[in-house]
């Protein structure tokens, strides 16, 4: 019996020291390996290997027009891979070579000294070619692309085809010092040929432009107009310099606003109108915080419905946050059925802590919600309440956002035929009608009219009238 307990014994004790060896054994890393195509050819999926193995080569990809030469260590392709002998000592990526293939061919773009490099391109043999983009360089003129260095044989890129090797040279002009004046006259109908001069000369000042529209005022060198252009003794010293003409209007402009004496903190408010048009100018719907325009401390909020004079088949929806000269915008154009100022059209703004909507004849066209990148749901969740307003105007000359004001498309009118506004329950997520004007008279008690400058129109309260049940915005002219 002692004979067999010893052998139990002894079991146990090899037992227990055969666990520990287990237990202090130390796993094998396992390393990731990618193959780096550098743009070519077809993926090749990662693979996964002990440290200390070699592997296998993959098979070789293949491109249409380069011819694989092996996987490398860097993505330089000066340390070869040695699938027999290298082996895997951590995570690591090999890249492929590539050298062209037989109906390969390289264009490589000669600038001959002058301007910032040009990628060499590789096409297939017989390709015609796109042109880059035009090189500058100061105080040269580029002249094209050249069969030969000395630039006497055009390349054609509509033509010209790639069969072998070739190299484009750029031909720049002669004259070292070549710059051109540009005359930005702001008008589409007044052109002045740009000017052509050398490098820190003055600039020849052309005839004064006219316009049936507006009053020259002279050339600036900014389109703010903050500094005029000095032809006497301003030099030009880049390749383009350009000059904007500034302009005052030949006529006084009188535009028109009805806003509310309330003010709402969120809510539905719709009206019916038939919205004005004409390039150049503005007419809308909006929410506005009244203090938004005075700066200092004041938040800026707004939320726009607005028929811009550059497009007659829809409407800008805007979100405006920030503070003056520091706001924040979301505009985004929206293509209606029917011109808006061909009929009307019912047009509605919902604003709630959560979403601000716009919807035109009861279809939603645009939904801003809390928690989008520029946050303005959240900025306008404060103590702000916003006026409901109206307005017809005319901004300063901007061809990019309203287009080309022109005056003998006055008079022109924006027509409301009803306002309804509802309150908005933050508990049961509801709105409720709180009234409807059918401007069937004017309400005083509700309604108050402008009486301010907006940009070249001046908002008059005679311009706000009610005609056959319709409030009517009008703008019109005055020559000076």
């Amino acid at each position: 019996m002692k004979k067999y307990f010893l052998f139990a014994l002894l079991a146990i004790i090899l037992l227990g020291i055969v666990s520990c060896n287990k237990e202090k054994e130390t796993p094998i890393p396992l390393y990731s390996v990618a193959f780096d195509l550098q743009g070519k050819g077809t993926a090749i999926d990662t693979i996964y290997v002990v440290e200390g193995s070699v592997i296998v080569e993959p098979s070789e990809p293949t491109d249409e027009l380069f011819t694989f030469d092996g996987w490398f260590k860097d993505p330089e392709t000066t340390k070869k891979w040695n699938f027999e002998v290298d082996k895997i000592t951590g995570n690591m990526t090999l890249y492929a070579k590539w050298t062209p293939g037989k109906h390969c061919c390289i264009v490589t773009f000669d600038l001959q000294g002058k301007g910032t490099a040009i990628d060499t391109i590789y096409v297939e043999e017989g390709s015609v070619i796109v042109e880059p983009s035009e090189p500058i360089e100061e105080h040269y003129v580029f002249g094209g692309w050249y069969k030969d260095a000395e630039a006497t044989l055009p390349w054609d890129f509509s033509t010209d085809k790639v069969t072998a090797n070739t190299t484009l040279y750029a031909k720049w002009g002669v004259e070292q010092h070549c710059c051109i004046a540009v005359f930005r006259t702001q008008l589409s109908d007044v052109k002045i040929k740009n000017d052509t001069i050398d490098y820190n000369s003055l600039v020849t000042r052309p005839t004064d432009p006219e316009s049936d529209e507006f009053i020259f005022q002279g050339w600036y060198s900014d389109k703010n107009y903050t500094k005029s252009w000095d032809f006497e003794n301003d030099h030009v010293t880049q390749k383009y310099t350009y000059l904007y003409a500034k302009w005052a209007p030949r006529y006084n402009y009188y535009g028109a606003e009805l806003y509310s004496r309330e003010t709402f903190k969120y809510g539905r408010f719709e009206a019916k109108m038939k919205m004005a048009f004409a390039p150049g100018c503005v007419s809308s719907m909006f929410l506005y915080y009244n203090n938004s325009d005075k700066g200092g401390g004041y938040i800026w909020n707004e939320i726009d419905i607005e028929i811009l004079g550059k497009d007659e088949n829809g409407f800008q929806s805007n979100i405006i946050t920030g503070k003056a000269g520091a706001q924040v915008t979301s505009e985004k154009m929206h293509t209606m059925t029917t011109p808006p100022n061909s009929e009307y059209h019912t047009y509605v703004i919902e604003w709630t802590p959560e979403y601000v909507s716009w919807a035109v004849d009861g279809v939603e066209l645009r939904r801003a919600k809390a928690g989008e990148t520029k946050q303005q749901i959240e900025a306008m969740n404060g103590d702000e309440k916003q006026s409901l307003r109206f307005n017809l105007w005319i901004p300063n000359t901007n061809l990019d956002w309203v287009g080309e004001f022109k005056s003998k498309n006055l008079p022109v009118m924006q027509y409301i035929d009803y306002v309804r506004v509802y309150e908005y329950n933050a508990d049961t997520q509801e709105f409720t009608e709180l009234w409807k004007d059918d401007f069937d008279s004017f309400n005083s008690t509700r309604w108050n009219k402008g009486d301010w400058q907006m940009d070249q129109s001046r908002e008059s309260k005679d311009n706000v009238t009610v005609e056959d049940g319709n409030l009517v915005l009008h703008l019109t002219k005055v020559e000076r």
